[in-house]
């Protein structure tokens, strides 16, 4: 208690925080923590008979002064890296581990957090006054933020923040200014309505009889509601203001579609966080935004408001959920390539941090388990392309099937579904090929390269073929990612039918086969899923030229044929000949020529939605009668 009593003191009189290591045996080290917990009027615990790892995001918003994290029951990165922000100024982190030496030693993870918390330094007290009230920032991207409200449409606004700066609580106090001015509704989306907690409760806060019921908060007449990235575009309900949080963790296909058509909308996301890449953000997406709106502003939050700046706490979970990783700078020369291991790759920490930093950049939502899943997974290796000892490029793969025949039974069966193992098993599962588990391929998990870096990751993938016979990938189904992988000769064996709410997309998987029977196996699985493809429900429009390409259309009978003569001559209706368009449309599909009019109506939609009867008629018309001599 002497060490925990003199780090309190110490965050107290800094307004810091302070990390307790307690290292040992289990039993003794929670003893000893929780008399701490006895001490102190608040407190949460990660852990065994605490909190659940999976339940850590329903905590989001509170503030605690002690925060236990047990790692004797096992690491959880994402459920650390909610919680830590918890802990105010003034409060201690108490992590419970083995000791390092054995932390180390349990797989390429544990080594990594070993080194980071054996090279921490103490860090001197300073005094400091906690804040009192909105910090300057918060006042600054306040006012910018009534100014979207008030001014001129079209010129949106971007905060941008590292995590404990009440960049969501600054949201939550613009959302109820405006329903104050009268300008509701206010509409939220997120990646996740658990991560909004403190824009909800500031909100409530100032308006005074304010009502929450579900996922919306009332107050005379007026609404706050939260809004799924997906439900958003699908419904499109008009909005006097829109605010999106998190946005990194937003793809910028979906970012740009809700910038289109929201004109009063602002945007924020957090630098170095636990949710999707700020990096990744500011390279991919704000340059568009800034280009349809050249108004758009943007705010830094820099300040801490939970607790002061230079804090070591914050420093130390940077560095362990390498939140605070870069990518390496572009280099000019030749490009050597390193086939590593998790352990060999963190023997290099210069490297590990370029790696980490490229993949979260390039991708919206690598989050830190997807980092411990790398890093504790003997069958994850990596794939690094250097120049000048600069981190280039980079592959994530991950060693699937090998199943025996009573796995690939139980499987096929439904009875067993494996970890790690998700194409061949989709493939045994979905589309009935029993055998699939069997085989032994190399998935692509990420794949990412510096910009500008032409050509290099079709060289990575190129370079993959020649250490496997069969690749495989899934990934969320964006047609210029879908483009990429089929100019390099994979294949798409399966659509997704449930659609991702933050991506707005389902998932779609390829494969590659490099040798007779992975060949094979992928022609089988091909021929499989065009069959299935057309009558698959929610089917992307955008996507069907590129996922039916090549595929054996069913073919016209001479009844159809004189059914589309008699529709181009003038008579019939779209109506009645639905059969035979769609097998002219599955034909022209299967040439990768299918248009967008006729794709929509492929994938679900009444020919009345498409737009007025008569141009529409006019135009399948005229497309028939240049397919049907």
């Amino acid at each position: 208690m002497n060490d925990f009593n003199t780090l309190k003191a110490e965050a107290a009189q800094s307004w810091q925080r302070r990390l307790l290591l307690l290292t040992g045996e289990p039993e003794q080290s929670q003893a000893k923590a929780r008399a701490m917990v006895e001490s102190v009027a608040s407190s949460l615990w990660l852990g065994a008979d605490g909190i659940a790892p999976k339940d850590a995001r329903h905590y989001l918003g509170q503030e605690c002064e002690l925060l236990v994290v047990d790692w004797h029951q096992g690491i959880h990165l994402d459920a650390l890296g909610a919680l830590a922000g918890c802990l105010r100024g003034g409060g201690v982190l108490v992590l419970l581990s083995p000791p390092l030496e054995i932390l180390a030693a349990q797989s390429p993870l544990g080594a990594w957090l070993a080194a980071v918390l054996a090279g921490r330094t103490p860090k001197g007290t300073s005094q400091h006054v906690p804040l009192n009230g909105l910090s300057d920032d918060q006042q600054i991207a306040l006012a910018a933020g009534l100014k979207v409200l008030t001014g001129h449409r079209g010129r949106p606004l971007v905060m941008t923040a590292d995590r404990g700066r009440g960049k969501t609580a600054t949201l939550g106090l613009l959302a109820a200014e405006a329903l104050k001015a009268g300008r509701g509704p206010v509409w939220v989306t997120a990646p996740r309505f658990e991560a909004l907690a403190p824009l909800f409760a500031f909100a409530e806060r100032v308006l005074d009889g304010a009502e929450r019921r579900g996922q919306a908060l009332y107050w005379q007449g007026q609404t706050i509601a939260f809004y799924p990235p997906d439900r958003l575009l699908a419904e499109q309900p008009e909005a006097a203001l829109l605010l999106v949080d998190e946005a990194a963790a937003i793809p910028t296909g979906l970012l740009d579609r809700i910038a289109s058509h929201y004109k009063r909308l602002v945007l924020s996301t957090t630098l170095h966080g636990y949710e999707g890449s700020g990096r990744g953000f500011a390279l991919r997406f704000l340059p568009r935004l800034k280009a349809l709106y050249p108004g758009t502003q943007t705010v830094h939050l820099s300040e801490p408001v939970r607790w002061a700046a230079g804090c070591p706490v914050e420093r130390d979970i940077n560095q362990m959920l390498l939140l605070d990783a870069e990518p390496d700078p572009i280099a000019a020369g030749p490009v050597a390539l390193h086939w590593l291991s998790g352990s060999e790759l963190v023997a290099r920490p210069a490297w590990l941090k370029a790696v980490m930093g490229l993949l979260v950049s390039a991708h919206y939502q690598t989050a830190p388990s997807d980092i411990q899943h790398w890093l504790t997974d003997d069958k994850v290796t990596f794939a690094v392309a250097t120049c000048q000892d600069q981190v280039q490029g980079v592959m994530a793969l991950v060693a699937e099937g090998g199943l025996d025949p009573a796995l690939c039974e139980a499987v096929y069966l439904g009875k067993r579904r494996l970890k790690g193992h998700l194409v061949l098993q989709s493939l045994s599962a979905h589309l009935g090929i029993k055998e699939a588990p069997a085989f032994e391929g190399q998935r692509v998990m990420r794949i990412a390269v510096l910009n500008r870096r032409q050509g290099l990751g079709s060289w990575l993938l190129e370079e993959l073929e020649r250490r496997a016979k069969l690749l495989l990938v899934s990934f969320a189904a964006d047609e210029e990612l879908c483009r990429f992988w089929q100019r390099s000769g994979w294949q798409a064996l399966r659509l997704g039918s449930s659609i991702d709410a933050a991506s707005g997309l389902p998932s779609v998987m390829m494969a590659k086969g490099l040798e007779d029977k992975s060949q094979a196996l992928v022609a089988k699985a091909r021929a499989r899923f065009t069959e299935i493809l057309p009558w698959q429900p929610g089917l992307p429009a955008e996507l069907i030229n590129r996922l039916y390409q090549g595929a054996e259309a069913v073919a016209l009978s001479d009844w159809d044929k004189r059914d589309l003569a008699r529709l181009v001559a003038g008579g019939a209706n779209l109506d009645t000949l639905q059969l035979p368009l769609w097998k002219l449309a599955w034909q022209a599909a299967s040439e990768g020529q299918c248009p967008l009019l006729v794709r929509r109506w492929l994938a679900g939609m009444a020919w009345e939605a498409l737009g007025p009867r008569k141009a529409v008629l006019a135009e399948v018309r005229e497309w028939v009668a240049q397919r049907v001599p």
